[in-house]
């Protein structure tokens, strides 16, 4: 995780894409709470189910640019470029990253995504080796 908020705080004005996982709110954990009868809740499987979404929060995904990051805090400042331009500010939780696209290369938390393979996506770039397949020029 210290890897990955060092990259984001690298990112500056170049566009990147980052996935990360959202702060629960009360009224998206009372939302959730409504959905789920009580006859479920007897069901292994769904009271798994509805404790990973209550504890995790929602998935987000942002392409933006850097305003600011804020280390000590652990949040950093993102502007959406997916969003209206009104309210395009976003705020990415350090400890909650999945994964930050910069420069081409997929940095994530140690997993690679499922139905890559290893030559196509690195975990983490390795600067000894070329970033292209000799070969194929």
């Amino acid at each position: 995780m210290t890897d990955l908020s060092n990259i984001l705080s690298e990112c500056g004005d170049t566009i990147f894409r980052v996935k990360f996982r959202k702060q629960l709110d009360p009224h998206i954990v009372h939302d959730k709470l409504k959905e789920f009868e009580f006859k479920d809740i007897n069901k292994a499987e769904t009271l798994k189910k509805m404790s990973k979404d209550l504890i995790e929060g929602e998935t987000c995904e942002i392409v933006g640019h850097l305003i600011q990051s804020d280390n000590n805090f652990g949040r950093s400042m993102v502007i959406d470029l997916n969003a209206p331009v009104y309210n395009n500010i976003r705020s990415v939780d350090h400890r909650s990253i999945d994964f930050i696209i910069f420069k081409n290369v997929k940095y994530s938390l140690g997993k690679k995504a499922a139905g890559t393979d290893s030559d196509q996506l690195p975990i983490k770039h390795d600067f000894t080796k070329p970033r292209w397949n000799q070969s194929k020029l």
